[in-house]
């Protein structure tokens, strides 16, 4: 028995093992496969902002200046294409990936005096017939065009690792995975011998007719010697005896106790605006980045608001996303701006749409003015469902210019702010009688 008792404690050691490291291996293969993910969207999202240098380049070089790609909007909407770029990068690796660092700033630093350059020869040609030709521009493009493909080259090169250490994880997941379940098997088949030698001992019991205190004590004696426990067998029940005595006695001074009853402080809900926020946004980076939406975010002091947090964080991930399917309407000056202020007892959020606005019924559904849901977008209704579930209130205006043309919208979420000091800890508080406080204590032990 004593080999039998080693086998069980190796086998759960070891099976403990195993699903230890294929859960880990789990998470790394994750880790490394969103990672992958992350670097190839960084890698196709430069490509498609180095696409804009060159339609700016060849315009420029067939000098039809009157192109959009010559105007200062799209050179400028081109360098913060190559910023989000860099912030992307900077997530991923900051300093610590040297080379594709130094590409990245470098075409960032070089594409502003690039651009710089395309206006000076625009202007030069067009006012005193300067020939292209004698100018350096083209070599300026070729220096950005050869470090964009250094970049992409290099962060290709650490995609392929990443691919590969998914893969290396996902094999030692599945081995390890395998491993244990074959020592799971292994210890199923030793579980069952070992039932087989306890239903000898039942066995024996069902067929005596009598049942007396030596033929107990006797029971007790054939059990405790299969597992090989003489002295526990000895002490067990003096054990046991004492244990129970010790723990009625700790409760022996309060003789009054009678009813259990929980007492509960009232708890207040709240969530954290910031991290929902967040969270929010590192889900949508990638689609505003691979769209080219731009982000003007002015998130103040941290705060907390009334609210369950996951219905928080599905409302803010809603309106974010209402907001970037809308700005896609229109293929120039993709922007949207989050402002969020707490203030007071309130606190408040404010989502801009540059270049969209609410149609009357929407905006008649949204301020209430008008309760009906007819011929409203399912989005919006759903937004509004949202809204009324953490408790916060809602008004949409249009964005006009002087001259009335259409410039945006607004959405303004306002929410009741929790403090710090309004939150509170449940409290509870069991109280019965001597037995029921034992049995209450030895049930949570």
């Amino acid at each position: 028995m004593k080999n039998l008792n080693f086998s069980f404690k190796t086998a759960a050691i070891v099976a403990t093992a195993c699903l230890t490291i294929s859960f880990g291996s789990f998470f790394m293969q994750n880790h490394f496969y969103g990672k992958s993910q992350k670097m190839s969207t960084l890698s196709n999202g430069v490509g498609t902002c180095f696409t804009r240098v060159t339609q700016t380049f060849t315009a420029l070089m067939i000098q039809d200046f009157s192109s959009v790609y010559m105007q200062p909007d799209f050179m400028s909407q081109t360098q913060e294409c190559f910023n989000i770029a860099n912030t992307q990068f900077n997530l991923l690796w900051t300093k610590a990936f040297k080379a594709g660092y130094k590409n990245i700033n470098q075409i960032v630093s070089d594409l502003h005096w690039y651009h710089e350059k395309t206006q000076k020869l625009k202007k030069m040609v067009t006012e005193g017939g300067v020939a292209l030709t004698n100018s350096n521009i083209i070599n300026k493009y070729t220096g950005l065009e050869a470090a964009k493909n250094s970049f992409t080259d290099a962060v290709d090169k650490e995609l392929e690792g990443a691919k590969t250490w998914a893969t290396i994880w996902f094999i030692v997941s599945f081995v390890t995975l395998a491993l244990f379940m074959v020592v799971a098997a292994g210890f199923g088949v030793q579980l069952k011998q070992r039932r087989e030698s306890f239903d000898a001992i039942e066995n024996d019991v069902a067929n005596n007719e009598e049942v007396t205190a030596a033929k107990i004590d006797r029971i007790l004696e054939n059990v405790f010697a299969k597992l090989d426990m003489p002295k526990t067998y000895a002490v067990v029940n003096n054990y046991y005896s004492n244990l129970l005595e010790q723990k009625y006695a700790d409760f022996e001074k309060d003789e009054q106790l009678s009813a259990v009853k929980e007492e509960s402080v009232n708890e207040i809900i709240s969530s954290d605006f910031h991290e929902a926020m967040t969270a929010v946004l590192e889900t949508m980076q990638t689609k505003a980045f691979t769209h080219g939406i731009m982000l003007d975010i002015d998130l103040e002091d941290d705060f907390r608001v009334k609210g369950e947090q996951e219905a928080l964080e599905q409302f803010l991930y809603n309106i974010v996303n209402y907001a970037s399917e809308n700005s896609l309407h229109h293929n120039e000056g993709r922007r949207i701006s989050l402002k969020s202020k707490p203030l007071g007892g309130t606190a408040y959020l404010k989502v801009g749409i540059a270049n969209y606005c609410f149609n009357a019924t929407e905006l008649n559904y949204l301020n209430e003015i008008k309760h009906t849901s007819l011929d409203v977008n399912m989005n919006l209704i759903l937004i509004k469902e949202l809204i009324n579930d953490i408790g916060a209130t809602i008004a949409v205006k249009n964005k006009t210019s002087a001259s009335h043309n259409i410039e945006g919208c607004e959405i303004e979420i306002i929410f009741e702010r929790v403090k710090a000091h309004e939150v509170q800890k449940d409290v509870k508080v069991i109280k019965g009688t001597k037995k029921e406080i034992l049995r209450a204590i030895q049930s949570e032990v």
